[in-house]
């Protein structure tokens, strides 16, 4: 115990930092909005008096 990292230990903490923030998937909202567009548009076809072809 020196006081300093070894090579195993710098590795292990870099790592770490590496894979902070991705133990869950982040949402940015982008999904939300194409799932909201896909519902719109679905609804605006079934609800449409007029045929699409």
């Amino acid at each position: 115990m020196d006081g300093k990292l070894s090579n195993n230990e710098m590795v292990a903490v870099m790592r770490r930092r590496m894979r902070r923030g991705m133990e869950r998937p982040r949402d940015t909202g982008l999904i939300r909005l194409f799932d909201a567009l896909v519902i719109c548009g679905k609804r605006a076809y079934h609800a449409s008096p007029l045929p699409f072809y």
